[in-house]
């Protein structure tokens, strides 16, 4: 892949973090368990995964899956790890 590819696919999983931070919150996603963010993101791959979808669909539902993956890192740096789960606290 070349860098303007790749740099144009990174420049829509940024558009997709903006967006999901401004609906969302880092508040939000700062209450999200490890066991959360993989459900998210599990979500959006079987999305990417049904029969007969679009080029634009597939991809569309992957750049989430990216952002959320995204966030999931993000939070977890900013509190040095993901939220605990009710049942572990």
């Amino acid at each position: 892949m070349s860098n303007l590819a790749l740099d144009d696919v990174l420049n829509e999983v940024r558009a997709e973090r903006d967006y999901q931070e401004a609906k969302w919150s880092p508040s939000f996603d700062d209450k999200n368990t490890a066991n959360d963010w993989v459900s998210y993101i599990g979500r959006y791959c079987a999305n990417a995964s049904k029969f007969d979808l679009t080029q634009d669909e597939f991809e569309t539902a992957m750049v989430k899956v990216a952002a959320l993956a995204v966030a999931a890192v993000e939070t977890s740096r900013r509190n040095s790890g993901p939220a605990v789960r009710h049942y572990d606290a």
